[in-house]
């Protein structure tokens, strides 16, 4: 049986329109004279909410921006974040049948913790994921792969049977970190060309196609 790794953003959940909403709500707020589209959100996330915010603010010459649209964002994007979010089509049939099926599922995402807990729950159930890690202001975010090596340490769970799943470059450089291969699903928010795909040892175009991986 395999160990499946997910990312989140993307990949489990279009989160979108919530981080378009709270992230302009927040350059408003704080008296930014510019937002962007839910398609322009889409090259802002992945690295974390830092990431996020300053990639936002990056053609402003103004580095002490950045504290107060953070404090701004992540309290509206608390609020936000459920709001027009869903699961990407079959999603929770295919992890459904992966579970019955003896798969263990697993989430590692740069999402604050406490929001992709959240989030996470309201649209699969507590506990249908083993484990959940997002991310924690005491350690970095991805591609650092420790929470992977701590969640596989603590169930005594073998590499060579586990896999991480996700849409991005950051999630590809995750899975080297981690020593894992990808499973790389293009239905998400990255734009990927024949060479990525080859740096994947699966490919899911949509995802019901992760269920016919041979795990």
């Amino acid at each position: 049986m395999a160990n499946l790794f997910f990312d989140l953003d993307g990949t489990l959940v279009d989160t979108l329109p919530g981080i378009a909403r709270a992230l302009n709500e927040a350059l408003r707020a704080s008296g930014v004279p510019f937002s962007y589209t839910a398609k322009e959100c889409e090259r802002l996330i992945g690295r974390g909410t830092d990431v996020l915010v300053h990639r936002a603010l990056a053609h402003l010459d103004e580095p002490s921006l950045f504290a107060e649209v953070k404090a701004a964002y992540l309290p509206r994007y608390e609020a936000f974040q459920v709001a027009g979010s869903k699961p990407y089509p079959g999603l929770k049939e295919t992890l459904g049948k992966l579970k019955g099926e003896g798969h263990r599922l697993f989430v590692y995402t740069n999402k604050p913790d406490k929001l992709a807990k959240e989030l996470l729950a309201f649209h699969f159930g507590d506990g249908f994921f083993e484990e959940i890690q997002g991310q924690l202001e005491t350690r970095g975010v991805k591609p650092n792969p420790e929470p992977i090596f701590a969640m596989m340490a603590a169930r005594g769970l073998a590499k060579e049977d586990s896999y991480y799943v996700g849409d991005s470059i950051v999630d590809y450089e995750t899975s080297v970190a981690a020593g894992l291969p990808l499973i790389l699903v293009t239905y998400g928010y990255g734009n990927y060309g024949e060479e990525w795909t080859q740096k994947a040892l699966f490919v899911a175009k949509e995802a019901a196609d992760i269920g016919k991986i041979p795990l």
